[in-house]
């Protein structure tokens, strides 16, 4: 996945973050957040250096960095970070299966092995 067709998605702005952070090293809110659904855009094509598969644990280091933070209400940025990362989530997905479709639609022999 291009980099640059993700940049009119919604949440994109915190997920490039996320993935300059991690490429650079830094554990910041945006690379823990990426890091919680590593698996996921992973599987949509994307890039995601320097990041280990662990939901659970990228959470709670993201809600304790928040938290350790000078942000007001921990719990409603994190809440709302999270939001934004399943919306960038289900616009990719809805992308890259748009992308898969006009593809299989271009070969016959996989258009009928789809729609069964």
């Amino acid at each position: 996945m291009n980099l640059e067709e993700c940049s009119n998605l919604p949440g994109w702005e915190l997920v490039e973050k996320g993935i300059c952070d991690l490429r650079d090293g830094r554990l910041t809110e945006h690379s823990w957040l990426v890091t919680c659904a590593v698996t996921r855009l992973r599987a949509l094509g994307l890039e995601i250096p320097n990041a280990e598969a662990g939901s659970t644990e990228a959470e709670l280091q993201l809600y304790r960095l928040l938290v350790s933070s000078e942000v007001s209400d921990p719990y409603y940025r994190y809440n709302s970070m999270l939001r934004r990362l399943v919306s960038f989530e289900q616009a990719l997905e809805a992308v890259v299966w748009r992308e898969r479709r006009a593809a299989a639609s271009d070969r016959p022999e996989l258009a009928s092995v789809q729609n069964s």
